[in-house]
């Protein structure tokens, strides 16, 4: 008889040696098969995590999903007191 090993986003981060939002991410797209969402906590099998990677499936970084966006332009507008 086998034990499952369940683990949560922070598990999962220190297993992989990545970040807690990188892993988020990839739970949300899918990326990392067998997760599941239970009351609101990600739960993910420790066996689910070795066979992705015993898979060799290439792990998207965030930054490649979520297009940049250069930040916005700040107009400053000053005020001519003289012009009245």
């Amino acid at each position: 008889m086998s034990t499952r090993r369940i683990m949560r986003v922070a598990d999962v981060a220190a297993y992989l040696g990545q970040s807690e939002p990188w892993c988020r991410g990839l739970l949300a797209d899918g990326t990392i098969p067998g997760a599941r969402k239970v009351r609101g906590r990600w739960l993910i099998a420790r066996d689910d995590v070795d066979r992705w990677i015993d898979a060799g499936r290439p792990a998207r970084d965030l930054a490649d999903t979520v297009p940049y966006a250069p930040p916005p332009r700040i107009i400053s507008r000053t005020v001519d007191r003289d012009a009245a």
